[in-house]
């Protein structure tokens, strides 16, 4: 399961970098680089998820709201 979740924040990461860099360059890639950021904001939180790094908000609980 790591090696998933450090393959998906790798490829995320790249994904936002060329982003920013298109962005950069022609200033018309607004939305790209709002969803790649958005992505890596989601791939964090199943970080944070998945090894219970903020263990008060009850993620993976059977009563969280998630569920």
């Amino acid at each position: 399961m790591l090696l998933k979740l450090i393959s998906i924040s790798i490829s995320v990461c790249v994904v936002l970098i060329f982003s920013l860099i298109a962005f950069v360059r022609t200033s018309s890639s607004l939305v790209q680089l709002t969803g790649c950021a958005f992505l890596l904001i989601v791939v964090l939180a199943h970080v944070a998820e998945a090894y219970h790094l903020l263990p008060r908000m009850g993620w993976g609980l059977p009563n969280s709201p998630g569920h």
